[in-house]
């Protein structure tokens, strides 16, 4: 019988090899949303990343990260790769919008450049999701409606069921 001793080796975080000490260190540690690496290239990284906010549903996207002073450092906080990918389950004409990105306003929603109002949207219209940007913890969505672009937070806390952003998506959440 062999006796193996194990290491603890914490999931979320990028580990590098050092040659010299022949030991493993961290250079990243990585927040809930990431999934998978999908590409290695030198000193990058792509990762895709995935997530649940209560006012889109299920989201995924892919970040690159750059190896710089012994720590990956995202390279561009926002992204234009985002999916929603809550409209693979059913077959109905709300999961057919949902897989071009698209999402149909529950109520009047306000979307901001900044702090100032890009505009807004009445209830029944239809708005089509662009990129997500990470900003201190927070994650932002851009949707465009006709020509124009405005963004949203999302994953707020005080998000209320009751009165959701767009239609079918507290249907299709899951936990």
């Amino acid at each position: 019988m062999y006796l193996t001793k194990f290491t603890n080796i914490t999931i979320h975080l990028i580990y590098k090899y050092n040659n010299t000490s022949k030991k493993l260190y961290s250079v990243s540690k990585l927040d809930n949303t990431a999934c998978e690496i999908v590409s290695a290239k030198k000193n990058r990284l792509t990762l895709h990343h995935g997530e649940q906010p209560a006012e889109t549903g299920w989201l995924t996207w892919k970040m690159s990260y750059k190896f710089r002073n012994n720590k990956l450092v995202l390279t561009n906080a926002t992204t234009s790769t985002v999916k929603s990918t809550i409209g693979y389950s059913r077959k109905d004409s709300y999961s057919k919008l949902f897989r071009k990105n698209i999402f149909v306003t529950a109520k009047k929603l306000r979307f901001y450049n900044g702090k100032k109002l890009a505009f807004t949207v009445p209830k029944g219209k239809q708005v089509t999701l662009k990129k997500l940007t990470l900003s201190k913890g927070n994650i932002y969505l851009q949707f465009q409606y006709g020509k124009k672009t405005g963004w949203i937070s999302v994953n707020n806390k005080n998000y209320d069921f009751e009165s959701p952003y767009f239609k079918k998506v507290n249907s299709r959440l899951a936990g």
